[in-house]
């Protein structure tokens, strides 16, 4: 099911429909990031968004607007994402949760639903949030083509070792990211890199990240991790920001929204 109904008239009859909804409740769903046109609600295309507000207005007989802790664009996977919304009575949480992954076909799972406090927001309510990348090597299983970035040579871990620690802390990232404006200033808490069998694990926690940030990461650890540019250069990136300086932008099939953190 397509929704066709503008953002602007979900927020208006949300409003209006707030006060008959006395319960705000907070979901853990995950899902796969190739079977949406990303996250937020877009005409004429189904997106996570589109299909969790139709599910909603299906069941309650009511236009009810979701709010998620971050967007995640087309073909970005979800292992935990929380959204929030509100809803009546009329039917218990644990049915809700069934009925919801029912109307998924498979795309989604919600993992639980729990009431919150009223003023408990998905994206506002949250401190930090840990994206996932995954890099695989030489996968010869069209399966594993949705879910990483396949590269078929070995990367300096070395390098990219010491490339980690220029890019945590607080910096100015506008240069890893497509975001119009300059308001890149963010910072990166901790990067984690696993190497097991022939994939890589690249861990990042942050307070917040802009468009395309995390993936313009992977690809400048990448950059460095195939020797196309040296660690100075890194340092130049964060010194001199500018829109998409970096230039290599990791696919979207490798990234997961990994876990979010509240209070």
């Amino acid at each position: 099911m397509v929704c066709l109904v503008h953002q602007n008239e979900w927020r208006s009859v949300w409003v209006k429909t707030l006060a008959k909804l006395n319960k705000n409740v907070l979901i853990n769903i995950s899902y796969h990031g190739t079977k949406f046109h990303g996250y937020a609600v877009q005409n004429d295309y189904e997106t996570v968004q589109s299909k969790l507000q139709d599910a909603l207005a299906w069941i309650y007989e009511s236009k009810i607007y979701v709010n998620a802790s971050g967007r995640t664009d087309k073909g970005v996977h979800a292992i935990n994402q929380y959204i929030s919304f509100y809803i009546d009575d009329r039917i218990s949480l644990e049915k809700l949760r069934e009925i919801l992954n029912r109307y998924g076909q498979n795309k989604w799972y919600i993992k639980w639903i729990k009431e919150v406090d009223r003023n408990f927001h998905a994206r506002f309510s949250a401190k930090a949030k840990t994206y996932l990348y995954l890099i695989d090597y030489c996968a010869n299983n069209p399966l594993f083509y949705d879910h990483a970035w396949i590269v078929n040579f070995q990367l300096d871990f070395n390098l990219i070792e010491k490339a980690i620690p220029i890019l945590e802390g607080t910096h100015n990232f506008w240069s890893f990211s497509t975001a119009d404006k300059d308001k890149g200033l963010r910072t990166i808490n901790k990067i984690n890199l696993k190497q097991e069998d022939n994939k890589v694990y690249i861990y990042i926690t942050g307070d917040g990240f802009l468009r395309s940030m995390v993936r313009m990461i992977v690809g400048a650890l990448y950059n460095i991790g195939i020797k196309k540019y040296d660690l100075n250069h890194l340092k130049w990136l964060l010194d001199n920001p500018k829109k998409g300086r970096a230039i290599t932008k990791a696919p979207a099939s490798g990234l997961y929204l990994y876990e979010v953190y509240y209070e």
